[in-house]
């Protein structure tokens, strides 16, 4: 799976969680299974990358406060309330420059990573906490690639709201990365560096990203349920300056069908 089908992934995943309700001490002890399918367009922001579309699969197994995927193996959410939750779990992290090999648009490379060795997969810890319309996100690898650490946090302020479910919200996040993640992920240096192909030398600091979304989840039928969403983020001047990248922003259009057992 490339870095933007699991980005897209992962995106769809977190607005998925209002699926999500306080289950009863039977529904706890029950396996919960939840598969779809769903298409995703995203404006890259890699040098030489074009809008890319893709098809993707969900995949989500869960039994009481347990929940596991492919990108978190495994999560523990906790609700303390109708309107707070904390959870804290292991996830996977590979946020860097891929060719793309099975998005529905012709791959597409750049001069500029000729010869550039992507970084290792992430082993992560992530940990958050939601109270009302807030929410917290974390993350800290702990696989000792990038050493890095995330912060998100999302105010989620809901538009409309009607009595079969059918609802409409508006994201407004700030998310900040530390320096260790940009360099990581954005930076260049040592062997990367390579100003034949205009991969010159780049180290920077921290930095912060900010998102606007709209997202809305329709329940079809009891089991079926489509969600989409749509969002335009503004990245920091820190990732921008990167030789590596091209765009100022990222767009991101997603549907996703899922159907709950």
């Amino acid at each position: 799976m490339t870095t933007f089908s699991k980005f897209s992934l992962i995106t769809l995943c977190c607005f998925s969680s209002s699926l999500y309700a306080q289950s009863t001490p039977d529904e706890q002890s029950q396996w919960n299974v939840k598969l779809g399918a769903g298409v995703m367009a995203k404006s890259q922001a890699w040098k030489g990358i074009n809008t890319q579309v893709a098809t993707i699969p969900y995949v989500e197994v869960n039994i009481g406060h347990w929940y596991f995927d492919v990108e978190n193996p495994i999560t523990y959410k906790l609700e303390v309330n109708s309107f707070s939750a904390l959870y804290a779990g292991i996830g996977l992290r590979s946020d860097h420059y891929e060719a793309a090999d099975v998005e529905l648009n012709p791959k597409q490379e750049a001069n500029i990573f000729k010869g550039y060795q992507a970084p290792h997969t992430e082993t992560l810890i992530n940990y958050g906490a939601s109270l009302g319309l807030l929410s917290l996100d974390a993350s800290h690898d702990i696989s000792n690639n990038s050493k890095s650490n995330t912060l998100a946090l999302t105010v989620e302020v809901p538009v409309f709201e009607g009595a079969t479910g059918f609802n409409i919200a508006t994201l407004l996040s700030a998310d900040w990365m530390d320096a260790n993640y940009v360099n990581y992920y954005y930076g260049v240096s040592g062997s990367q560096t390579d100003n034949s192909v205009g991969r010159g030398h780049y180290h920077t600091s921290s930095a912060i990203n900010y998102e606007l979304a709209i997202q809305a989840m329709y329940p079809v039928t009891d089991q079926w349920i489509l969600l989409g969403k749509l969002s335009h983020a503004l990245l920091a001047n820190e990732i921008t300056e990167s030789p590596l990248i091209d765009l100022h922003h990222q767009d991101f259009l997603g549907l996703l069908a899922v159907y709950q057992f």
